[in-house]
């Protein structure tokens, strides 16, 4: 059992008030069909839920980039828009004529012990969720040599249709390599240096190759002196 910890990296005052706190999936299942060895691995999925109500229109400029405007449920001021959403470039994009969205959750996890890695999945248990016109993206990687704000990162793939996202609505569903005991922390100085120190050092570097992403995280672990 290793020692896990999440942090948030922005706003951290506004961000302890609504979020809630990160528990493990509890999704009701029958103490018969418990008995199948393919289900064990439930108990080791933690919830990441939807903070605000986000209810959203999307349309195209001339040139093809997105526009999202927001809606009468939407729980947040425009204002602060830029701080909760991010709209990928056309030339970013999967498909160019499908628009990619993140919610930015900022949510760090991170730990001092070696080889543990997190993987993010779609809330595929949410069937309010997979109404929604989007598909959500799936990644992993090594929180023990690299640090970053975890997002909720979709396709916007019916972007003639409203997406709706109420408050507390399942978004993702995360789980780690090892059995761990989670636990939330302050966002320090110290962490804070080395979440931009990973954001900076992708910069220096164009290689997709995945072998170069190994040497750099490699790297990043002797840097940052996890």
């Amino acid at each position: 059992m290793v020692n896990v910890f999440y942090s948030f990296h922005d706003e951290t005052f506004v961000r302890d008030i609504l979020y809630p706190p990160l528990k493990k999936l509890d999704y009701p299942i029958n103490p018969r069909t418990k008995k199948c060895p393919a289900l064990h691995s439930n108990n080791d999925w933690f919830v990441i839920k939807s903070p605000y109500t986000y209810h959203f229109k999307h349309s195209f400029t001339s040139t093809g980039e997105s526009v999202i405007t927001l809606l009468d449920n939407n729980s947040f001021e425009d204002i602060v828009f830029n701080n909760l959403v991010n709209i990928h470039q056309k030339n970013s994009r999967n498909d160019p004529k499908i628009p990619t969205v993140q919610l930015l959750l900022e949510y760090v996890f991170h730990t001092k012990e070696s080889n543990v890695e997190i993987e993010i999945f779609p809330a595929f248990m949410n069937h309010e969720l997979n109404k929604q016109p989007l598909v959500s993206v799936h990644g992993k990687f090594p929180i023990s040599n690299w640090l970053r704000p975890i997002h909720f990162a979709f396709d916007w793939v019916k972007p003639e249709e409203e997406i709706l996202i109420p408050r507390g609505t399942d978004l993702m569903y995360i789980r780690f390599n090892k059995k761990v005991n989670l636990n939330r922390s302050d966002y320090t100085e110290e962490l804070k240096k080395k979440v931009l120190s990973c954001s900076e050092m992708p910069k220096h570097f164009t290689s997709s190759n995945i072998n170069d992403w190994k040497w750099l995280f490699k790297h990043a672990r002797e840097i940052l002196k996890l």
